[in-house]
Parts: C-alpha cells; structure tokens; sequence
C-alpha cells in the first residue's frame, strides 16, 4: 500500500514540476511558488499516506520484540577486565620501584642548594638561613642571592611532596589490594577489625582473626596482622613466629612484602637478637625498604655486637646521603651521636668529641647526646664538664623533653657524676650519687661503692 502511495505522491510531484526556478525544501518534498492546486493536492495525499500507515501499523495492536542479544562476549569481557587489573598492578609495581630513584634526584637538588650557597660564599650560614626562612622569620625582598637559594628549596619541597604522595598511593593501592583479597578468601571485616586495633582490644582483634585462619592458611596477610597483635600484647616470641610464617607464604607466592622483614627485625633487635635483626635489616636495605631507617638500626645492632666499624661504615651512609632523606625514625642529631660514640669506642676521642659536639647543636634536647659527651669528658679528665653534662641529661630526661633514653635509665648519668666527685676528691657527693646510680639499676655502682665509699 505504501509502495502505491509514494507512486502516487511521485507522479504529482512530476507533474507539477516548474520550468524556472524558485523553490523551496520543507521536509525533503518540493513545494513551489507557482501552481497552488498542486500544493494542496500533495498534501493531502501525504495526510493519507500517514493515516494509511497508522491504521496499518498497529493501532491497539500489541508488538512482538525480539530477545536481547548482547553486542559484546560476557567472558570475554571478563577476562580482559582481569588481564586490566592485571597490568594496573603491574603499572602499579614499577611505579614504586621508581620511587627511589625520585628520592635520588631530590638528593641532587638538594646537594645544588648547597653547592649554589657555597659558590656566593655563604655556606657557613646555609643551615641558620633554613631554619630561619622555615621559620618564616627571614626577609629576603632585596637580596637576591638568597632570592635564588629560597627558589631551589621550594622546588626541593615539591619534588619531596610529589615523591610522598606517589609513595603514598602506591602504600594504600598495596594496602587496598590486601584487603580485597583477605575479604574475598576470607570475608573479612577489615574496617571492623581495624576498629579493634585502634581501640586496643587486641585479645577481641586475635579472636576473630583466629577464626578466618584454619581455613586461610595461605594467607599471608593474616598472618602478618597476628604477629602484629602479638608485639602489641607483649608475646614476642609469638609474634616474631607468626611473621615468620607469613614471610615464608610470601617467598611461596612469589610476593613482595618487605614491611614484614622490617617489622620482624625490629622485634629481634628489641629482644637483642642482633644477628637475625642485622639479616632482615639488609634484605630492607637491599631492597631500599625504609633504607635510611634499616640502615639506622642495623648499625644500632652492629654496635651491640661491638662491630664498631661496620656501624661507622652505616652512620657515615646515612650522614652521605641526609639530603634523600625526607622522612625517618631517627634524628639525624642522633646519627652523629651514635657515630662519635662508635668513635669514642675504637678510642678516636677527637674526632668523637667533635661530632658529638655538632650533634648538641642539631639536637639539644636530646638528653642521650649530653651523656656521650660527659662519657668523653670524664675519659679525657674534664670531670667538671662531665657532671655537668650529666645532670643535664637527667634534666631534659626527667622533663621527659628527649625523643629517647638510655636502656640504664638514669643510673647510668648518676655513676659517672659519682666517679668523677670521687676524682674530684668529694667522697661524699661521689657515694650519694652512685647510691643513686644503684637506685635506678646500675649494677656497676656497687662495685664502686664497695671499692671507695667505706
């Protein structure tokens, strides 16, 4: 019907088709300015045109659709999301394996800031400048040189948010990561049990964790937040076996996972297990997993193992490379103390006394650097110096004002005021003092007291 109907419509068009021009498109059909009876004749054959096709089309009719079919492979689909998510992850990895290699480029710029300080001949004054321009308490408007200086700073401190942010996203994409497979394996509650944690209710975090893991025994992750719980309740042994075990699934899994080794060999450092914390330490390091803080406490466990030398060697890394670090556990006031006293112990007390002195100046409330000095005074017969040394450790650890203390306590500080009143001639002041080095747990006090203060 419709096939007739455009015939129809087609001969009239033809029909009425002028010999000159001046027409007009409306709706792709010719209309002219000549010939009106024309006009009105299309029109109403397209008017019957249009009722034909509505009354024939379905007017109280019901319309039969064919079934959905999808335009795209439902699997396939599926196994490309995954491959996806594959190379995320892999996008992921590298981009934090290339984080230290930001931190080393920071390092230069750093190191020009103090090379371009040096060139204008202020590098005696580059340190007291950025601590004052941090502080905001220095105006710079009409000096140039320092104009230049300030510019590299800030740049070092955009670099170093970049650097942290990157860090950062890559930390809690892992974290993330984590957290979606234990919840996948095991239904866990993460937020939940988190909860638990920053609550402290570790015996309420340790059971429900004990439920999840019968039956998620190649689970790293579970294991790793056990051992965590335990060193939180004090169970050492408990939570270094538990590390463990999530070390050995990982190496299983061919997984990277270096914030276990660092919190396994912190444990075995507090619990003066030197060797293996030096192990895991150097697997950190090795892997440039909180280097600087690895390097930090692996040369701590050197020390104790009266590898001097070797800890020099670590102290003198972290002191070459303080313009990478950006963020640690330790004070760098704290670095060159622990190396003058390594110095002091391979019997360099010059170069000792030098390097604690810069340490006091870096850090001068940290009240452990005041006894490494009083310790070199009284070896170098400076006995005034070093009660005074002491008494003002005791100060700043009694005001609880230092970061740090000795594993002595304060009878350490007391024993030395003790021995050096005694060379001083004072008996009396030395035995009330080392009475009171013995107070604190100094054991070594009593053997002096039994010697001279009869």
């Amino acid at each position: 019907m419709l096939r007739y109907a455009w015939a129809l419509l087609h001969f009239v068009d033809r029909a009425s088709t002028p010999s000159i021009t001046g027409e007009c498109q409306c709706s792709g059909i010719l209309f002219y300015n000549r010939n009106q009876k024309n006009r009105h004749m299309k029109a109403a054959i397209i008017i019957s045109i249009s009722l034909l096709f509505v009354f024939n089309n379905g007017i109280g009719q019901t319309r039969e659709f064919a079934p959905y079919v999808p335009s795209v492979d439902v699997k396939a689909y599926g196994e490309a999301l995954a491959q996806l998510s594959a190379e995320r992850k892999e996008m992921i990895h590298n981009r934090s394996e290339n984080i230290d290699q930001l931190l080393n480029r920071l390092g230069a710029v750093i190191k020009e800031i103090d090379d371009r300080a040096k060139q204008y001949k202020y590098s005696n004054k580059t340190n007291e400048f950025i601590d004052k321009y941090n502080e905001g308490d220095y105006d710079i408007s009409n000096d140039n040189t320092y104009k230049s200086i300030i510019k590299w700073i800030d740049d070092m401190k955009k670099n170093a948010l970049l650097i942290v942010q990157n860090e950062s996203l890559a930390e809690d994409q892992n974290k993330r990561e984590a957290q979606e497979q234990a919840e996948k394996d095991a239904n866990f509650n993460m937020e939940g049990f988190k909860g638990l944690l920053k609550d402290k209710k570790y015996d309420d975090a340790l059971s429900y964790i004990e439920k999840f893991t019968p039956t998620n025994q190649s689970n790293s992750f579970l294991y790793f937040y056990k051992g965590f719980i335990y060193s939180r309740m004090g169970k050492y042994e408990e939570a270094i076996s538990n590390y463990s075990q999530a070390i050995k699934l990982n190496e299983i899994n061919n997984k990277r996972d270096y914030q276990t080794y660092y919190y396994r060999a912190y444990l075995y450092k507090n619990q003066k297990f030197y060797k293996e914390a030096i192990s895991d330490f150097t697997t950190c390091i090795n892997n440039s997993y909180k280097k600087y803080s690895s390097l930090f406490d692996r040369a701590m466990c050197k020390s104790a193992l009266n590898d001097e030398y070797g800890a020099i060697h670590d102290y003198d890394e972290i002191i070459n490379n303080e313009s990478e670090i950006i963020d640690s556990s330790f004070l760098m006031g704290t670095v060159y103390n622990n190396k003058a006293y390594s110095l002091f112990k391979i019997g360099s007390t010059e170069e000792a006394l030098a390097l604690v002195n810069k340490a006091l100046i870096m850090s001068p409330n940290e009240g452990y650097i005041w006894s490494t000095r009083g310790e070199i005074y009284y070896k170098k017969g400076n006995y005034k110096g070093c009660i005074s040394d002491m008494e003002k450790d005791i100060d700043l650890t009694t005001d609880n004002k230092t970061k740090a203390g000795s594993e002595y306590g304060i009878g350490f500080e007391y024993y030395f005021i003790g021995m050096s009143y005694l060379k001083l001639g004072n008996k009396k002041e030395g035995c009330i003092n080392l009475s009171k080095a013995g107070e604190n747990g100094y054991d070594a006090a009593y053997t002096e007291i039994k010697k001279n203060c009869k």
